[in-house]
């Protein structure tokens, strides 16, 4: 049996976040998506989806609140039994 490709979207700007579901979407990635990375670690850490199936981690640098870089850190303090693919993107000239 084939597992859908899933990727988690942590974006806090609404317009962002559905256009990159319309865009993954079509290419058959099953998107997730989360407006901040707080409501991202409490949905992983309640979540068995979360942590049986593989998938891409599709992040804002700039969050209100924890930034990306942050999630990214925690994810692998957390979780260091799990890969977590990251792409980070970003509005702003880093």
């Amino acid at each position: 049996m084939t597992q859908s490709k899933q990727v988690f979207i942590i974006e806090d700007d609404e317009p962002l976040r559905n256009s990159l579901v319309g865009f993954l979407s079509p290419l058959g990635f099953h998107c997730k998506v989360f407006a901040s990375a707080e409501s991202f670690l409490s949905w992983v850490a309640t979540s068995t989806d979360s942590t049986e199936n593989p998938a891409c981690v599709l992040t804002d640098l700039r969050l209100g609140g924890i930034s990306g870089y942050e999630l990214f850190n925690e994810l692998k303090q957390t979780y260091s039994n799990l890969v977590w693919q990251t792409i980070f993107i970003t509005g702003h000239a880093e």
